[in-house]
């Protein structure tokens, strides 16, 4: 599927011929040691991503960021969200010899959000109020997008063992389990809940996740809001980096936003968004994180021969 306007068509073109060896080449010469880079060096068309074979986070980041495009692409088609919302596509994954998983995609060349909108001598680079209300409604729309069958809470990737959630949450903001269904996810919480009391109260706090799963963009760091114009001059929001994006419970999606000790960018989102989350786990959720958060992502889970589990 490729947009109309197809703005990307030369991008992808080059994406679809170069080697695999020359991508992997151009990892061992890019520029500092972040695992990304612009390619080629020169003179730049595209952006790889590339991850650690240890890690196994990048091909889920890759799946969740195709699904995000497809569908923010026909909405924006169809008219039904704003046309000034864009994902970076991605035009191609491959894995090297060495079990390194390389995503490349789409180069926006735009501001993160901290350099278009603090106001400089010369004012804002972009209108501030309209860049803070196109992330609210990517993060809205997202959330709108239909569940695939078979979701199980997590990145939603054909192979399961890849359905690690990566949110605030956790430790190293990665949980350490792929839980099967909000059950095992709900019952985990709750333990670590009940450890983080050295005396328990009566009644003793819980969390009641939502069956449902819902498209959850947790990462509000600045530099994942990228802003541009078009060639009239329109501002345009592109989301970025989709390492921490999975299907959750809203509540997931909620503490992110309403609780989040990280990043400044949560206190305009809440303001737009706050009123439709729900606030029923926050204050447990909140109590799980801080646990989660020093002790380790497999607080509460038994340590077995082949790694970690929920039963003894």
């Amino acid at each position: 599927m490729q947009p109309p306007d197809d703005e990307n068509a030369e991008a992808r073109l080059f994406a679809q011929k170069v080697s695999e060896e020359e991508i992997c080449e151009g990892a061992r010469t890019r520029p500092g040691e972040a695992p990304h880079f612009s390619y080629p060096h020169s003179d730049p068309l595209v952006w790889v991503k590339f991850g650690n074979p240890w890690e196994k986070g990048t091909e889920a980041e890759a799946n969740m960021q195709m699904l995000a495009w497809e569908w923010i692409h026909d909405e924006r088609q169809a008219g039904r969200c704003s046309a000034a919302i864009h994902i970076p596509e991605v035009f191609r994954t491959f894995t090297d010899k060495y079990d390194t998983f390389y995503i490349i995609m789409e180069l926006v060349r735009g501001t993160v959000l901290a350099k278009s909108v603090f106001a400089n001598p010369e004012g804002s680079l972009h209108p501030v109020e309209e860049c803070y209300d196109l992330i609210a409604e990517a993060l809205e729309l997202l959330r709108r997008m239909p569940t695939p069958n078979h979701a199980t809470p997590g990145p939603y990737t054909p192979d399961p063992s890849l359905r690690l959630i990566r949110h605030p949450m956790f430790k190293f903001q990665c949980a350490t389990i792929v839980y099967q269904n909000v059950d095992e996810l709900e019952q985990h919480i709750n333990t670590v809940i009940s450890r983080s009391y050295p005396r328990k109260p009566s009644p003793l706090p819980t969390v009641t996740l939502e069956r449902d799963l819902v498209f959850t963009y947790s990462d509000l760091n600045d530099q994942n809001f990228m802003f541009n114009t078009d060639s009239v001059g329109r501002l345009r929001l592109y989301l970025v980096d989709f390492e921490h994006a999975s299907f959750l419970p809203l509540s997931f999606l909620a503490l992110a936003i309403l609780r989040n000790d990280c990043w400044w960018t949560a206190k305009p989102i809440a303001q737009r968004l706050g009123a439709a989350l729900p606030q029923s786990n926050l204050e447990a959720l909140t109590r799980a994180r801080y646990t989660f958060r020093t002790f380790g992502s497999g607080v509460g889970l038994h340590k077995k021969d082949d790694g970690w589990s929920l039963t003894p």
